[in-house]
């Protein structure tokens, strides 16, 4: 179906009461360029006799509007007989001239010269000659220079005007300056919108072939998501990059076995749409987007106080945000309720700004991005809904591989062994096992749950651990919430150690891993400093300087007494030892930037001391 725009388009080009030339105008985005490809050059190109010769250009790129004209003149000469009278007699008139340009006296020579741009006479004698064509010129807009972008609408109307040539700008008119220049240049502006239907339309004819019933269904249910959620969808280059990291998902999810394909197609397409235009619609880069999820646990904490003051009407206990730290919270608001939490959400997002496929294991790819594993009778446990069972049998079925979990298993997921053994004692609680000793049990469970080996400590989500609601009496004494922190401790101080030494052997990839969360945060005091002084003292000195740089900087935050006060000791014997290994070296290089290192090290030292003793209350008895 031909769109109203086009038809605009073609009806004012057929209009001899004024010049045909106009203005496609329309947002970044919305499809002008998809119009013109699929709607109006077939359109144009099927009528010669109404519009000529079809030609296209853009001016990304062009530095003055000589150019611009050599390149029509080139477009028009390529396109024109060999036998033409026109061109025979240019070659005639032109062929010293051309030789003087560094051409030969070819007719291929000829053109050179005319778009080398050398001689006006030629340029202008060509230009004279155009006719019967339609001229598309894009990307107006894109030009930075205002005079160079009036110049080139000053020539396409003398096209218009004089050759009779129908011309076809297409820019983002907003991006224009002198709106002056618009509305005497163009015999009109058609304004290009469009609905959701239309641009769900486009993405389905760009994409015939490879999205299936099922994928657009999925799709059409996220864009709608967004809107509810007052997301702007109207741009169809963001909605394509959706659907092309979307297909590529799709291709190492069909490689996978042992999930929920139609689950997990549904959760990635929607999350992926969504994701998409929230980093779209907020200017997010993956250093902002990490920050976000970094800042989730303070923001939570700041809810919950928000909601005591407001439950007992003092809004001093309230802490005062800035204005950047109120948009950081918007941003994580708005971001939790549109994906409804933020579980598996990182390893996503990261996909979504980096277009690169996460390079893990079909395991590892479950995990990280939370996919719905096939359907198990265990997996009615660990989403607490039993009621669910179809049948007795099924449910007998699941009770079995919920003891062996619980019992037998190692390794296990840190959340799917709490919840299972919550859902456990639940129901021995309300009686769906009868003769238990109950105490008894917990107390066993307990056990289990403290052995080593039973759960995989790299599972457990710190941030959402005082969260968990649980359904139990028994889980939430304080003899099971002594054995569930001790878990939390041991992930911890393995996570710690698996950082630290990460850290020794590469301490840049270490801090740039969003995951490792310790730029802003104390850390150096959980190192051996022997192993620190060790590691440090065999960097090369490119390491050390970039580290230098480093610490220069870590120690500039004055809101963080916490990393101030852990860390003042580290640093002190890390200056110390470095000093020590520094008076057995023989290297001038490695020497001299090791004392820049030392000379920060003293220079943070000073500067927490100073702010530390700024901070300490006046005696009253002074």
């Amino acid at each position: 179906m031909t769109s109203k725009a086009t038809r605009q388009i073609l009806e004012q080009l057929k209009d001899s009461s004024h010049p045909p030339i106009v203005l496609l105008d329309g947002a970044w985005g919305i499809g002008k360029t998809h119009l013109i490809d699929n709607e109006l050059r077939p359109l144009i190109e099927s009528a010669p006799q109404e519009f000529g010769d079809y030609h296209y250009v853009s001016a990304f790129g062009i530095k003055n509007v000589t150019e611009f004209q050599d390149q029509i003149v080139s477009l028009y000469i390529s396109n024109q007989k060999e036998s033409s009278t026109y061109l025979n007699g240019l070659t005639s008139l032109s062929s010293k001239l051309a030789r003087m340009c560094g051409a030969d006296v070819s007719e291929a020579g000829v053109i050179q010269g005319v778009i080398s741009g050398t001689t006006g006479f030629i340029r202008q004698k060509a230009i004279q000659n155009m006719k019967d064509i339609t001229l598309v010129v894009d990307d107006l807009e894109r030009l930075a220079d205002e005079k160079l972008i009036a110049d080139i609408m000053g020539t396409c109307l003398r096209f218009a005007e004089h050759n009779k040539i129908k011309v076809i700008a297409i820019a983002n008119a907003t991006a224009f300056k002198d709106k002056t220049k618009v509305e005497k240049s163009f015999s009109d502006v058609i304004k290009l919108t469009r609905t959701t239907e239309e641009l769900l339309t486009i993405i389905v004819d760009i994409y015939d072939g490879s999205m299936d019933g099922e994928l657009q269904e999925n799709f059409f249910q996220a864009i709608k998501h967004a809107q509810i959620n007052n997301l702007e969808i109207n741009n169809l280059r963001v909605l394509q990059r959706a659907v092309n990291r979307i297909l590529k998902l799709m291709e190492k999810l069909n490689l996978i076995e042992g999930i929920d394909k139609k689950r997990s197609t549904e959760r990635l397409t929607k999350n992926i749409v969504l994701l998409t235009l929230y980093i779209y619609v907020n200017e997010l880069d993956m250093d902002e987007f990490t920050s976000i999820l970094k800042s989730a646990e303070k923001w939570r904490t700041h809810q919950l106080a928000e909601a005591i003051a407001n439950r007992n009407a003092d809004q001093a206990k309230t802490e005062k945000l800035s204005e950047d730290d109120l948009r950081k919270k918007a941003l994580f608001e708005q971001l939790n309720s549109l994906l409804n939490g933020l579980s598996g959400i990182d390893a996503l997002a990261e996909y979504c700004l980096t277009n690169l496929v996460p390079d893990l294991s079909n395991d590892e790819f479950i995990e990280k991005l939370q996919l719905p594993r096939l359907a198990n009778p265990i997996d009615i446990f660990k989403t607490h809904t039993f009621y669910s069972f179809a049948s007795e049998e099924e449910f007998e079925e699941g009770v079995e591989q919920l003891e062996q979990l619980l019992f037998t298993m190692t390794n296990v997921s840190w959340s799917d062994w709490i919840i299972c053994c919550d859902t456990y004692l639940f129901m021995h609680e309300r009686g769906y096992f009868e003769g238990e000793d109950i105490p008894k049990l917990a107390k066993i469970l307990k056990g289990r749950l403290l052995e080593e080996g039973t759960i995989d400590l790299d599972t457990v989500n710190h941030s959402r651990l005082g969260m968990r609601g649980y359904s139990s009496n028994e889980i939430r004494t304080n003899s099971f919430e002594r054995a569930i922190n001790e878990i939390d401790q041991r992930s911890k101080a393995k996570y710690q150690e698996t950082i630290t030494n990460c850290f020794l052997k590469d301490w840049r990839q270490t801090i740039c891993n969003p995951q490792s969360n310790i730029e802003h945060q104390p850390f150096f005091h959980s190192i051996d400093q022997t192993k620190l002084t060790e590691a440090i003292s065999q960097w090369t000195a490119m390491e050390l300087a970039e580290f230098t740089g480093f610490m220069k900087k870590r120690y500039l935050i004055v809101n963080h007494p916490e990393k101030d006060q852990l860390e003042l000791p580290v640093l002190k014997e890390l200056a110390q030892g470095l000093a020590l290994k520094r008076e057995h070296m023989k290297g001038r290089l490695q020497k001299g930037v090791l004392k820049e290192l030392i000379a920060e090290l003293n220079n943070a030292v000073a500067t927490i001391e100073n702010r530390q003793n700024r901070n300490v209350p006046a005696n009253p008895s002074e």
